[in-house]
Formats: C-alpha cells, structure tokens, sequence
C-alpha cells in the first residue's frame, strides 16, 4: 500500500512529524469526543442473509 499523494507527493509513511505520536493518547482523545468507546458497544440489528 502506498502512502504518497499522487498529485503533491507527500509521503505520509517519511514524514517526521508522525514519528513520536502517542497513539494510546489518541485513541483515547477520540473515545473521548465520542463520548464511548465503539469496541465495547454491542452490534444493534440483526444480520441478512445473502443468497
């Protein structure tokens, strides 16, 4: 899978801004604004069956 942008080639995989990011921190920022966490919330509905 390739990460650089076609039209600018920015590479997102080189860039060093992402090198340190604390991604425990994220997920929980994000969980955060969400106001739950979506893995631990069970399916609603039901599922069809495909022929």
């Amino acid at each position: 899978m390739m990460f650089i942008h076609e039209e600018t080639g920015y590479d997102l995989c080189s860039d060093p801004a992402y090198d340190y990011l604390d991604y425990e921190e994220l997920l929980t920022e994000e969980y955060k604004d969400l106001g739950y966490n979506p893995r631990n919330v069970k399916a609603v509905g039901k599922e069809i069956e495909l022929d």
